[in-house]
């Protein structure tokens, strides 16, 4: 799966390589960017529900979005472990298909 998108003003291109995981019953994506960027993410569909988990799927750090009825758009937000300040950081993001 190839990837164009803006962070801050930089454009960066993301290449994943998308594998199912019987033992845990997910997606298992492979994400390099051009940043120089490398993880894995644990993708988990429940009806219109999705989450992405950095790594396994309990993880702190995860994205939980929900699919619009037609599924072309998911609103979700980032959600980060807690800083030394024991407050989680956020960041909210809309995906919309842009071609089929």
């Amino acid at each position: 799966m190839n990837v164009d998108f803006v962070v801050s003003g930089t454009e960066m291109k993301v290449i994943q390589h998308v594998t199912y995981d019987p033992g845990s019953d997910a997606l298992q994506a492979h994400y390099v960017d051009t940043m120089g960027d490398e993880s894995t993410y644990t993708w988990v569909l429940d009806g219109h529900e999705l989450r992405v988990s950095l790594g396994g799927k309990d993880s702190d750090t995860f994205f939980a979005a929900v699919f619009n009825e037609d599924n072309t758009e998911y609103v979700g937000t980032w959600h980060y472990p807690d800083d030394a300040g024991g407050r989680a950081a956020e960041e909210r993001i809309i995906y919309s298909r842009i071609g089929k």
